[in-house]
């Protein structure tokens, strides 16, 4: 029995549909491009867990060692809360690029990829740069 003929078959694919019902066909390019870019947005938001994974990984050990050693103090150590705040901040420059970049362009994958890892890497780098000037200065 063909799908034509078949009562109980989808009227059409997962990819012929958005999660709000609408076939893609029904959407102006305009609605179409602000859909992608919230998929992106959301996509972002799940990155972002991962960045604060690799901060946390390699500010925390050092910081705890500094504490440790006596070479860093409580308040110091605190003071590191509006950094990650400010860290969480820049983050919101790679969706900021890959938004614009989609709307006025079209989608692509390797560009959010390339901004999510020299982002992380940078401030990595910087996180480490900081924790290890206050723990041996």
């Amino acid at each position: 029995m063909s799908d034509a003929t078949n009562p109980f078959a989808s009227p059409a694919t997962e990819a012929d549909y958005r999660p709000d019902g609408l076939p893609d066909s029904a959407l102006t390019p305009d609605q179409r491009r602000l859909l992608q870019v919230g998929e992106l947005v959301v996509a972002w938001e799940r990155r972002r867990l991962w960045y604060n994974a690799a901060l946390v990984a390699v500010s925390l050990p050092l910081i705890l060692a500094g504490l440790i050693a006596g070479a860093v103090d409580q308040d110091e150590a605190f003071a590191l809360i509006p950094a990650a705040i400010f860290a969480n901040a820049c983050f919101l420059a790679g969706p900021l690029v890959d938004g614009y970049w989609t709307w006025l362009l079209g989608p692509t994958t390797r560009l959010s990829t390339v901004l999510f890892w020299l982002g992380t890497a940078a401030a990595c780098g910087l996180a480490i740069m900081v924790c290890s000037a206050m723990v041996f200065a």
